[in-house]
């Protein structure tokens, strides 16, 4: 079972998670609780090397405290296919101009794939001169055609 074996057996289990919108400020969460209602989170700071509370209950789960870094995640990757979409609706663009954008518009090239992954794009290798080209294309671009595709 794991670790999961200790906040199981144990009556009433916090969590100290780091707020992720402030980064000087502590969540003392609810992981577990068997014995009482549901109790309100608590918040502290560290100021001058000492803990100073926060008076007011946090009213926030465990789950959700945890949940902003995907969140975030997920909304980058939403602006990149957004972005992707949009330099792709002029028509056809080579990959390695494609590449070049998105690290001029400071795109991370993780990102820039998993959004690729995520829009119905058409990758396609040019018939033209000795070593092709790639392009990248939306789907039912009249473009191919023109590029020897």
């Amino acid at each position: 079972m794991g670790s999961l074996v200790f906040a199981a057996q144990v009556r009433v289990a916090f969590g100290f998670i780091r707020d992720y919108e402030d980064e000087n400020r502590v969540l003392v969460l609810p992981l577990n609780n068997n014995i009482h209602r549901k109790v309100p989170g608590r918040a502290y700071r560290l100021v001058d090397d000492r803990i100073e509370w926060e008076l007011d209950g946090v009213d926030i789960t465990a789950d959700e405290a945890m949940a902003p870094p995907n969140q975030a995640r997920n909304d980058k990757l939403a602006e990149v296919v957004e972005w992707m979409t949009e330099r792709l609706s002029d028509g056809c663009v080579d990959t390695d101009t494609l590449d070049q954008d998105a690290l001029d518009a400071g795109i991370s090239k993780r990102t820039y794939w998993r959004a690729i992954k995520d829009i119905p794009v058409v990758c396609t290798k040019s018939r033209i001169g000795e070593c092709g080209k790639w392009f990248v294309s939306l789907p039912g671009s009249s473009e191919h055609e023109d590029l020897g595709f």
